[in-house]
Parts: structure tokens; sequence; C-alpha cells
């Protein structure tokens, strides 16, 4: 069984402030997920490679967005080994703003939508 510090967001509608761990397998998954995409790469120390840097990647001109699935899923099956458990696919869309692009990704966990993440 995996015990794990619970992280769920304040904001979350299923948020229990009574709770400090969680036991759930797909919820610390989850939360492992939102670390590496929320962490700028670099910002670790002793592991300079953890993390996404999703919002400078809005403003690299050469990147689409199969290169964008393939760094965030390289990211989890490198940081989160309960990930080899579990079907994981992501989508990610580009989209043009008026101020700069916009980035959508949605992540599946066994075919459901488990995280959304839009960046403007």
């Amino acid at each position: 069984m995996i015990t794990d510090i619970y992280l769920k967001d304040i904001t979350d509608i299923t948020y229990d402030n009574k709770q400090i761990e969680t036991y759930n397998e797909i919820e610390s998954l989850i939360s492992q997920i939102k670390m590496i995409l929320y962490t700028k790469q670099g910002n670790v120390i002793g592991d300079y490679n953890f993390g996404c840097n999703i919002e400078e990647y809005l403003f690299t001109f050469n990147l689409n967005e199969d290169e964008l699935k393939y760094k965030i899923m390289n990211q989890i099956q490198t940081y989160c080994p309960i990930s080899a458990n579990y079907n994981i696919n992501i989508d990610v869309k580009f989209f043009q703003g008026t101020l700069r692009d916009i980035c959508l990704i949605d992540i599946y966990i066994e075919n459901e939508k488990m995280i959304g993440l839009l960046i403007k």
C-alpha cells in the first residue's frame, strides 16, 4: 500500500482539510505529475533535470505538440515510478492568443481525464 502526503489544492472540489495523508495510488500519481508540471527545470537541488518548463515552451517557436507530449511523458516515466502501472495519455494543443500563445494540456490516466492545465 502506498502512503503519500496529501497535496490536493484547496480549490479542488474534493479537497478535505482534515486529511494529511493519502493511500490512493492514483491520487499520489496525480500529485507527482502536478509537481513535475509546476516545477521549472533546474529548481530542484540535486536533480536539475526535474521539471517541465512548460511556460518557456510557449515561446519556443520550433516546438510542436508532439515534442511537448514527449517531454512531459519522459518526465513522468522518469520521476513517477508508479506511472508504469497505468495507461497514461497526454493531449497537447497550442492556440494563438491575443497577447501570447495559449497551451492546453490534458492528462488522461486509464482513459479518464485527471489533469487539465491551461497556460496563457
